[in-house]
């Protein structure tokens, strides 16, 4: 297989450059929405990102071509005749045919969708698709506000968001922010490489310690990475907490132990592979053999597509983690995913971040904001 990506400020679009790069046989793979540009994401435009594939068995029509070679003719043959301008105009005719047919197969799908949901249930249902809500959670999120919605109802678009925002909402469960409840309270943050832990422990650290006004000590047993643990000392030297660096299971309990009359311990951990057993195998230890209980937060990237969040929290059961923390708001348009994750993993969902500023990007979980951004109609 041959697998290419285009973007385009719509998905149209960037459907039409795949056809016209690898042919009527491309197949579609994946889409995104994204951000391009601006600040950490924000502030930038938005655009389709779609993965092509042309399966092997079929050549690409741009590189099997066989090669045209230009004709001697006489010059009065030649004279009042643009082969060059022809071709090109060829080529302009079937683009626009392909927009046609682009254009007919998603007017046939919004048709389809409109005869199946009344009203303006439809247009609610496209919106979820949108946001990459898995079809069969759309699907049953919109039987539900079309059961408990009239004839009447169904024509009025404001209601029944509302209906579905609520809907979304009991689906989402949270756990409020962290809760001093024994002494000291361990907290561990777990999750795959660039899901952004180190700077996630550092807003906790500050919130905890400049707004809550509670004693915070730093831990990391991320000694993999230089550049990580120089941050970790950086942060903890501007908030003025303490920060010790183990290597081994025993190190880590006997670092707990020196900061028994802490009310806060973060740990910092490094990014482990979900498909590295190895390095999974080790983090169980290090839980496990502290002689402490830990409080495990999973972080994940809001960026990460869906099939491989599930891969990630599968793998990371295995270590096991209490809550779920999504990183990277700010980076992504479709919010969907955050949704089909916590429907399939029986486990709620703590904090948010929405940028790298330290402290301020942070935010406990709130569903009704979630629900939403879910909703929030695609531009």
């Amino acid at each position: 297989m041959k697998y290419k990506r285009y973007e385009a400020p719509t998905l149209q679009q960037a459907i039409l450059k795949m056809t016209i790069d690898l042919g009527k046989d491309a197949i579609l793979v994946s889409h995104r929405t994204t951000r391009k540009g601006g600040l950490f994401g924000l502030f930038g435009k938005k655009v389709v990102e779609v993965t092509g594939a042309l399966p092997s068995r079929i050549k690409n029509p741009s590189t099997s071509s066989p090669e045209v070679k230009p004709s001697i003719t006489s010059p009065s043959k030649v004279k009042g005749n643009n082969p060059q301008g022809d071709e090109i105009n060829e080529i302009q005719r079937e683009l626009q045919e392909i927009k046609q047919r682009m254009e007919i197969m998603f007017e046939e799908m919004k048709v389809g969708v409109s005869s199946k949901y009344p009203g303006k249930s439809g247009e609610l249902y496209m919106r979820l698709i949108q946001s990459e809500v898995e079809e069969g959670l759309a699907e049953d999120l919109i039987k539900k506000i079309i059961a408990e919605s009239s004839s009447k109802e169904l024509e009025d678009k404001s209601l029944l968001q509302h209906n579905l925002e609520r809907c979304i909402m009991d689906l989402i469960e949270v756990s409020g922010p962290i809760k001093l409840d024994s002494h000291p309270k361990v907290v561990i943050l777990v999750g795959p490489t660039g899901v952004g832990k180190t700077t996630t422990l550092a807003k906790l650290a500050a919130d905890f310690a400049f707004e809550k006004d509670c004693k915070v000590a730093l831990i990391t047993i991320d000694t993999y990475r230089i550049a990580a643990v120089e941050q970790l000392k950086t942060y903890a030297e501007i908030l003025g907490v303490p920060l010790h660096i183990v290597f081994s299971p025993q190190e880590f309990g006997e670092a707990i132990r020196q900061l028994e009359n802490f009310d806060l311990i973060l740990v910092d951990t490094a990014g482990r592979s979900q498909r590295n057993h190895q390095q999974m195998q080790e983090l169980k230890i290090f839980i496990e053999n502290c002689g402490f209980e830990l409080e495990s937060i999973l972080l994940l990237s809001a960026t990460t597509k869906y099939k491989e969040m599930l891969d990630i929290t599968e793998s990371f059961k295995k270590v096991s983690f209490n809550k779920i923390l999504f990183t990277k708001l700010d980076e992504t348009v479709t919010f969907g995913p955050i949704l089909n994750i916590l429907t399939k993993v029986p486990k709620p969902l703590c904090y948010v971040t929405l940028g790298q500023n330290v402290p301020e990007d942070i935010e406990v979980a709130d569903p009704k904001k979630i629900a939403r951004l879910i909703l929030e109609e695609q531009k």
